[in-house]
């Protein structure tokens, strides 16, 4: 990693509080002998060592008016007063210090972006190739390329693969990533952390800053619908627990009511308000809901499921049985949908009448 050059307003500022310092650690020797032995009384110390300690403060207040950097001229102050010679050397010895390790120092700017590094064209294309390969040989699998990486890869392949999560982040990642925070290798669980953090912030600046505008535009719609689908897609990251994503489904839950008010025929966000009430656990109003709307068009097959997924819930066999036995020929539809829906859709049909019975029972 290439290193910066020492930024020079920062540690030469102190250059006139060293300057009145050296001969205010001077006068306090002085002081200090002078005092052992009995030339100056106790008050006339305090009188003394407080005048020289007034003038360390007035150089430390002068250099914050320029508003250059004056931890060390105030610590300065504060040492010098409470140990007098011994605090004002300690703080020129700081000086020094600083000086010497600012000039091979990484500035924080460039250790943070070292955490997510840009893609190397040649790993990029591997891993992308190594996804592909293993989507043919077993599947939409997601996690587990990432998670041969981080089970069997070096570091700088682990500290890329989190790079290429953070910037293209999907929900699969989470496993992942949270595997990542208990990797062997401290600067994995760093990065693994920073890139968990970075995701969070996005998704919460992004939500301050529509609900800002919001304020702004109290009828804009648009922003309203963007709200909901931010804390709806925020609550399904996989990175939080369990109360914040309660906390952010009745957010977007409020949002898109609030929303469809205005826009009643909108399908999606129709579909939306059904499915949240389910995944808070109000599954009576999610199958009031969205029996009232089941007839909607061409989103008709995602609202039958999800009304039915509630019926489920509410052990309503009967009426489940009878949606499936609705819906179980319409080929049209139920050719949307992964074969595993479509079994369950038959399954629940009126064809499997004396298994179900058995099952309710």
């Amino acid at each position: 990693m290439e290193k910066v050059e020492a930024r020079p307003n920062l540690p030469l500022c102190y250059l006139p509080i060293v300057i009145i310092a050296i001969p205010s650690m001077v006068l306090d020797f002085l002081l200090i002998g002078a005092f052992v032995k009995g030339s100056v009384n106790t008050f006339e110390f305090v009188v003394v060592h407080s005048m020289i300690c007034s003038l360390l403060l007035v150089m430390a207040y002068a250099c914050s008016k320029t508003k250059k950097d004056t931890r060390l001229p105030y610590l300065n102050v504060v040492a010098g007063y409470i140990l007098g010679p011994l605090g004002t050397f300690g703080c020129l010895w700081v000086w020094l210090v600083e000086i010497y390790y600012r000039r091979k120092a990484t500035s924080f700017e460039d250790w943070y972006a070292s955490l997510f590094p840009e893609e190397e064209e040649e790993f990029k294309d591997q891993l992308i190739e190594k996804l592909e390969n293993m989507k043919k040989s077993h599947g939409n699998t997601g996690l587990t390329p990432f998670m041969d990486i981080f089970a069997f890869g070096s570091i700088e392949q682990k500290q890329m693969a989190i790079a290429l999560m953070a910037k293209n982040y999907h929900p699969i990642f989470a496993s992942s990533l949270k595997h990542a925070t208990r990797d062997r290798n401290n600067a994995v669980r760093v990065q693994a952390a920073s890139a968990i953090a970075q995701i969070d912030n996005n998704m919460i600046s992004q939500i301050l800053k529509l609900e800002k505008q919001l304020k702004t535009e109290p009828d804009n719609d648009e922003v309203v619908l963007q709200i909901g689908q931010l804390y709806d897609d925020y609550a399904f990251t996989g990175l939080i627990d369990d109360t914040r994503k309660k906390e952010y489904l009745e957010k977007s839950l409020v949002a898109y009511i609030e929303y469809h008010k205005k826009n009643l025929e909108n399908q999606g966000v129709i579909i939306s308000i059904g499915r949240l009430y389910l995944r808070i656990n109000q599954y009576e109003k999610a199958r009031d809901w969205l029996k009232k709307h089941l007839y909607i068009g061409s989103e008709q097959p995602k609202i039958v499921f999800w009304y039915m997924e509630s019926l489920y819930y509410l052990n309503d066999f009967k009426e489940l049985r009878e949606a499936s036995n609705t819906f179980k020929d319409h080929e049209e539809y139920l050719e949307k949908f992964s074969p595993a829906i479509v079994d369950v859709v038959k399954l629940w049909s009126s064809q499997e009448k004396i298994y179900l019975d058995g099952l309710a029972s």
